[in-house]
Protein backbone atom coordinates (compact mmCIF):
# COMPACT_ATOMS: atom_id res chain seq x y z
CA UNK A 1 0.00 0.00 0.00
CA UNK A 2 2.95 1.93 0.77
CA UNK A 3 4.14 1.94 -2.98
CA UNK A 4 0.46 2.58 -4.48
CA UNK A 5 0.24 5.61 -2.87
CA UNK A 6 2.99 7.38 -4.05
CA UNK A 7 1.82 6.35 -8.03
CA UNK A 8 -1.38 7.32 -7.31
CA UNK A 9 -0.86 10.71 -5.91
CA UNK A 10 1.56 11.34 -9.09
CA UNK A 11 -0.84 10.21 -11.25
CA UNK A 12 -3.55 12.96 -9.62
CA UNK A 13 -1.05 15.84 -10.25
CA UNK A 14 -0.35 14.61 -14.10
CA UNK A 15 -4.02 14.73 -14.53
CA UNK A 16 -4.60 18.50 -12.89
CA UNK A 17 -1.76 19.90 -15.66
CA UNK A 18 1.17 20.61 -12.89
CA UNK A 19 -0.03 23.79 -11.65
CA UNK A 20 -0.90 25.31 -14.72
CA UNK A 21 -3.08 28.49 -13.81
CA UNK A 22 -5.48 30.93 -15.59
CA UNK A 23 -2.45 33.53 -15.76
CA UNK A 24 0.04 31.94 -18.09
CA UNK A 25 1.17 33.43 -20.49
CA UNK A 26 -0.69 32.07 -24.51
CA UNK A 27 2.06 29.56 -26.47
CA UNK A 28 3.27 31.37 -29.58
CA UNK A 29 0.62 29.94 -31.45
CA UNK A 30 -1.87 31.18 -29.53
CA UNK A 31 -0.52 34.43 -29.96
CA UNK A 32 -0.07 34.06 -33.47
CA UNK A 33 -3.58 33.01 -33.87
CA UNK A 34 -5.08 35.88 -31.98
CA UNK A 35 -2.58 38.49 -34.24
CA UNK A 36 -3.75 36.83 -37.40
CA UNK A 37 -7.61 37.02 -36.16
CA UNK A 38 -7.31 41.27 -35.49
CA UNK A 39 -7.28 42.87 -38.85
CA UNK A 40 -8.20 46.21 -39.02
CA UNK A 41 -9.90 47.90 -42.45
CA UNK A 42 -8.50 50.90 -43.69
CA UNK A 43 -10.33 52.68 -46.06
CA UNK A 44 -8.80 54.92 -48.53
CA UNK A 45 -8.43 58.66 -48.31
CA UNK A 46 -11.69 60.90 -49.46
CA UNK A 47 -10.45 63.89 -51.76
CA UNK A 48 -11.56 67.14 -50.55
CA UNK A 49 -13.68 67.30 -53.54
CA UNK A 50 -15.67 64.23 -53.76
CA UNK A 51 -19.21 66.31 -53.95
CA UNK A 52 -18.34 67.62 -57.31
CA UNK A 53 -16.19 64.74 -58.97
CA UNK A 54 -17.85 63.07 -61.73
CA UNK A 55 -19.22 63.64 -65.12
CA UNK A 56 -20.90 65.99 -66.61
CA UNK A 57 -22.81 66.28 -70.22
CA UNK A 58 -21.65 68.99 -71.60
CA UNK A 59 -23.50 68.85 -75.02
CA UNK A 60 -25.62 71.01 -77.26
CA UNK A 61 -26.69 71.65 -80.30
CA UNK A 62 -26.00 67.62 -81.33
CA UNK A 63 -22.50 68.16 -80.01
CA UNK A 64 -21.78 65.13 -77.45
CA UNK A 65 -19.78 66.85 -75.03
CA UNK A 66 -18.57 66.01 -71.38
CA UNK A 67 -16.91 67.72 -68.17
CA UNK A 68 -14.92 65.88 -66.20
CA UNK A 69 -13.89 66.67 -62.45
CA UNK A 70 -11.30 64.21 -61.21
CA UNK A 71 -10.39 63.60 -57.33
CA UNK A 72 -8.05 66.85 -57.47
CA UNK A 73 -10.51 69.02 -58.70
CA UNK A 74 -9.49 69.60 -62.07
CA UNK A 75 -11.68 70.54 -64.81
CA UNK A 76 -11.25 68.62 -67.69
CA UNK A 77 -13.35 69.11 -71.13
CA UNK A 78 -13.60 65.97 -73.83
CA UNK A 79 -15.85 65.66 -77.28
CA UNK A 80 -17.48 62.79 -77.17
CA UNK A 81 -16.87 61.64 -80.78
CA UNK A 82 -20.47 58.76 -80.55
CA UNK A 83 -22.32 61.38 -82.50
CA UNK A 84 -22.83 62.02 -85.92
CA UNK A 85 -19.90 65.59 -85.91
CA UNK A 86 -18.00 62.86 -84.59
CA UNK A 87 -18.37 59.89 -86.54
CA UNK A 88 -20.07 57.91 -84.10
CA UNK A 89 -17.03 56.93 -82.50
CA UNK A 90 -16.91 55.47 -78.66
CA UNK A 91 -14.53 57.39 -77.48
CA UNK A 92 -13.46 60.90 -75.62
CA UNK A 93 -11.31 63.53 -77.76
CA UNK A 94 -9.22 66.04 -75.93
CA UNK A 95 -11.20 69.46 -76.48
CA UNK A 96 -11.36 72.22 -79.02
CA UNK A 97 -11.59 75.86 -79.11
CA UNK A 98 -15.16 74.55 -80.83
CA UNK A 99 -16.59 72.78 -77.91
CA UNK A 100 -18.33 74.20 -74.69
CA UNK A 101 -16.44 75.29 -71.79
CA UNK A 102 -13.45 75.19 -73.76
CA UNK A 103 -12.04 77.92 -71.69
CA UNK A 104 -12.46 76.45 -67.95
CA UNK A 105 -10.36 73.56 -69.49
CA UNK A 106 -7.26 72.51 -67.55
CA UNK A 107 -8.77 74.98 -64.41
CA UNK A 108 -8.85 73.80 -61.04
CA UNK A 109 -11.39 74.15 -58.28
CA UNK A 110 -11.13 75.36 -54.92
CA UNK A 111 -13.38 75.52 -51.85
CA UNK A 112 -13.94 78.36 -49.83
CA UNK A 113 -15.71 76.73 -46.66
CA UNK A 114 -17.68 80.47 -45.45
CA UNK A 115 -19.41 79.99 -48.79
CA UNK A 116 -19.77 76.43 -49.12
CA UNK A 117 -18.82 76.71 -52.77
CA UNK A 118 -16.58 75.18 -55.11
CA UNK A 119 -14.54 78.02 -57.01
CA UNK A 120 -13.29 77.21 -60.76
CA UNK A 121 -10.07 79.57 -60.16
CA UNK A 122 -9.76 81.77 -62.68
CA UNK A 123 -12.40 81.19 -65.14
CA UNK A 124 -14.28 83.59 -67.14
CA UNK A 125 -17.14 83.70 -67.06
CA UNK A 126 -17.03 82.68 -63.40
CA UNK A 127 -18.40 79.03 -62.27
CA UNK A 128 -18.93 77.99 -58.45
CA UNK A 129 -20.65 74.62 -57.33
CA UNK A 130 -22.56 75.28 -54.31
CA UNK A 131 -23.37 72.28 -51.99
CA UNK A 132 -25.76 71.81 -49.26
CA UNK A 133 -24.98 70.70 -45.39
CA UNK A 134 -25.28 66.91 -47.28
CA UNK A 135 -22.46 67.51 -49.01
CA UNK A 136 -24.66 67.31 -52.43
CA UNK A 137 -24.38 69.20 -55.33
CA UNK A 138 -26.89 72.05 -54.81
CA UNK A 139 -26.76 74.89 -57.20
CA UNK A 140 -24.29 76.19 -60.39
CA UNK A 141 -22.85 79.42 -59.94
CA UNK A 142 -22.09 81.78 -62.89
CA UNK A 143 -21.48 85.49 -62.87
CA UNK A 144 -24.51 86.71 -61.02
CA UNK A 145 -26.76 83.89 -61.84
CA UNK A 146 -27.65 80.79 -59.88
CA UNK A 147 -29.06 77.58 -61.37
CA UNK A 148 -30.48 75.02 -59.00
CA UNK A 149 -31.82 72.54 -61.34
CA UNK A 150 -31.74 72.08 -65.17
CA UNK A 151 -28.53 73.37 -67.78
CA UNK A 152 -26.75 77.05 -67.79
CA UNK A 153 -25.85 77.70 -71.32
CA UNK A 154 -24.51 81.09 -71.76
CA UNK A 155 -23.35 81.82 -74.96
CA UNK A 156 -21.00 85.00 -76.38
CA UNK A 157 -19.16 85.51 -79.52
CA UNK A 158 -16.30 83.90 -78.67
CA UNK A 159 -17.37 80.96 -76.46
CA UNK A 160 -20.11 78.79 -75.29
CA UNK A 161 -20.92 77.47 -71.77
CA UNK A 162 -22.90 74.71 -71.14
CA UNK A 163 -23.14 73.34 -67.47
CA UNK A 164 -25.44 70.63 -65.96
CA UNK A 165 -25.41 70.27 -62.07
CA UNK A 166 -26.60 66.50 -62.32
CA UNK A 167 -23.90 63.77 -62.72
CA UNK A 168 -23.76 61.28 -65.70
CA UNK A 169 -23.72 57.20 -64.85
CA UNK A 170 -20.36 57.16 -66.88
CA UNK A 171 -17.45 57.44 -64.35
CA UNK A 172 -14.87 59.21 -64.64
CA UNK A 173 -12.12 56.20 -64.80
CA UNK A 174 -14.47 55.26 -67.95
CA UNK A 175 -14.05 58.83 -69.69
CA UNK A 176 -10.53 58.67 -69.26
CA UNK A 177 -9.88 54.91 -70.43
CA UNK A 178 -11.60 55.46 -73.88
CA UNK A 179 -9.43 58.74 -74.82
CA UNK A 180 -9.49 58.57 -78.64
CA UNK A 181 -5.94 57.23 -79.75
Amino acid sequence: MKKVLPVFFGLTLAACGGGSDDKSTPTAQEQQTSVNDTTTAVEPAKSEFAPIVGVYDASYEGDKAVAVIDSQGKYHMFDHLNDNKGGNKDCYAPATQELPNYAFNGLSFKYDENLRHFQLQNATPSLAYEINDNNELEYIISDNLTVGGGALSIKSNNQHIVIRKDKLAVSVEDVLGKKCA
